[in-house]
């Protein structure tokens, strides 16, 4: 899976089963996944605490990570991939800044591709990176606020301009995701893309959007399917006898 393979290019000693062994604290890949805060068993030493500040120091050393970015977040910039490989090798290196550029790479569900009429994917895919604007404002965007349920993930997100909105859960198949602009009735579903290697994002033109994510596998719909044809097999198996009883006792009437 491609959150494993993003953890092992993050350092070496992941995933978790070697948890106690991981050292690389000063990654923008740390701050990608969101990790505010690091727990050592041990205090760790002055190399490996680069990039985090020790709050607290006990049973367990805790180290705050002041650089993580929040669960979602909204980037100005981003560039398409040329393949899986090609993403990986772009976030691994350590000039890779997630808060100006996100790497995407096209899904392969074809229930994201862009429907028709809508115009919420700007640009196609390149692997020529979009200009960053060099005022330092325009890469400070409004927090993303979210609501999360059971299958759905919904955010409010204010754009100044055009951008990707990247979400850092996993790129798991099966992730619709549906916009609409403040004051509109009208959702419009959106293009999925995978984000950094691992994640997903959508791209969105600028102002005020409200944007759901919804859980929907493949599985879920062939589990559907055969659910209700068992349901209509089992209705059947249960009526048919009822029917044949009624047949019965019209043919006694007859002949009485």
């Amino acid at each position: 899976m491609r959150i494993f393979q993003f953890l092992q290019a993050w350092d070496r000693n992941s995933p978790l089963h070697r948890a106690f062994a991981v050292r690389n604290f000063d990654s923008p890949m740390l701050d990608l996944m969101a990790v505010k805060y690091v727990v050592a068993a041990e205090p760790l030493s002055e190399d490996e605490r680069k990039g985090v500040q020790l709050v607290h120091a006990g049973d367990l050393w805790v180290y705050e990570n002041g650089d993580a970015l929040p669960r979602a977040f909204v980037v100005p910039n981003w560039q398409f991939a040329k393949s899986p490989q090609d993403a990986l090798q772009q976030i691994r290196d350590p000039n890779f800044d997630p808060r100006r550029k996100a790497v995407l790479e096209e899904a392969k569900d074809k229930r994201h591709s862009k429907p028709k009429g809508t115009n919420l994917t700007p640009h196609p895919p390149s692997s020529v990176p979009r200009p960053v604007p060099l005022r330092p404002s325009s890469l400070v965007q409004r927090p993303v606020r979210f609501r999360d349920d059971i299958n759905t993930l919904s955010m409010d997100a204010a754009l100044k301009s055009e951008g990707a909105l990247v979400v850092a859960d996993g790129t798991y198949p099966g992730w619709l995701a549906f916009g609409r602009e403040k004051g509109s009735q009208k959702w419009q579903q959106l293009t999925v893309f995978i984000a950094d290697y691992a994640f997903r994002a959508v791209i969105l033109l600028s102002g005020d959007w409200q944007v759901v994510w919804v859980y929907f596998p493949g599985s879920m719909v062939v589990g559907m399917f055969l659910s209700l044809t068992l349901l209509a097999c089992f209705g059947f198996t249960m009526v048919q006898p009822l029917l044949r009883s009624r047949d019965t006792n019209k043919s006694g009437a007859g002949r009485i």
